[in-house]
């Protein structure tokens, strides 16, 4: 049976759910898509190591075993090189060093050498945008530099606060106030922010910080497309999750709607592929499933 919900003034229709069976055993959570939609990147438990995941065949092939591997990795913009952050710790002090991989060659550069203030990083194009202890840092990923389809709009997040790169100049974007901000992301078309502020919500914002969405809770944002966000209402008590659906706001209605309403199964952290037509998420006991859905 089809679960519609009203979002946008769409009707959106879960037209099947499969779910992924990777080759080797464990347990994993979405880490993002490759960009041409064929893999998952997944990482295993504490957000170690990252794993590349066939979705039609299962193959599974380890890019990294490294620590801290699967906390905002990106690639770029021609899929051909992965960037992902690297832990290690002496005396209790952790250091994270931002390497790349050539997924065509294997090959593996560091790119920064274990710091003690890496800020999350993103990439316009074929760079990648970064800051150490607050200096702004772009590095080329390769020599076919794509260019960004918004000439320099970006985000970072840098020890909980948001930091927007646009026309040359970087910005804190704080529209809740002060505040932790978790889960901060631009819309497709760069010209909106969806973020959680610990205590608040999720929120969205114009580039200007103007707050023009209030979604309440939904956990885990991301954009399916530049007027909805999906996420997750998961509720637990305190040691264990005992219920998570996935949910849907709509800019255009101002309204969250629940997308998904399975009493055996709990749906975890959904991540939109790039086509809008297909959600990955995992359960609680870290599987792997694909929703495919249909706007209308």
């Amino acid at each position: 049976s089809f679960i519609s919900i009203i979002a946008n003034a769409q009707e959106i229709k879960v037209k099947g759910t499969r779910q992924i069976f990777p080759d080797r055993e464990g347990q994993y959570a979405v880490s993002g898509i490759t960009p041409d939609g064929r893999a998952l990147l997944v990482t295993g438990p504490n957000s170690s190591g990252l794993y590349l995941i066939n979705i039609k065949n299962g193959e599974t092939r380890t890019i990294t075993d490294d620590q801290g591997a699967g906390y905002g990795p990106v690639f770029s913009a021609d899929g051909r090189y992965l960037c992902f952050k690297s832990d290690d710790f002496t005396e209790k002090m952790r250091y994270s060093s931002l390497k790349k991989i050539d997924l065509g060659t294997g090959v593996t550069t560091i790119l920064e050498q274990r710091s003690r203030n890496l800020s999350q990083f993103s990439t316009t194009g074929n760079t990648i945008v970064y800051s150490v202890a607050g200096n702004h840092l772009s590095k080329g990923l390769g020599d076919n530099l794509l260019k960004s389809t918004v000439s320099e709009t970006y985000l970072i997040m840098n020890e909980m606060v948001p930091v927007l790169y646009r026309n040359g100049s970087a910005k804190e974007l704080k529209p809740s106030g002060e505040g932790s901000y978790l889960w901060a992301s631009l819309s497709p078309d760069r010209s909106k922010m969806v973020y959680y502020i610990v205590g608040k919500g999720t929120f969205v914002s114009d580039l200007d910080g103007n707050v023009i969405g209030v979604a309440g809770k939904i956990n885990a944002p991301k954009w399916l497309n530049n007027e909805i966000i999906i996420g997750m209402n998961d509720i637990d008590d305190g040691h264990q999750v005992l219920s998570s659906d996935i949910v849907a706001f709509s800019l255009i209605t101002g309204k969250t709607t629940t997308v998904t309403q399975t009493t055996k199964r709990s749906e975890m952290y959904p991540w939109p592929f790039a086509d809008g037509k297909r959600i990955a998420f995992r359960t609680p006991g870290g599987e792997l499933f694909i929703m495919k859905i249909k706007l209308k």
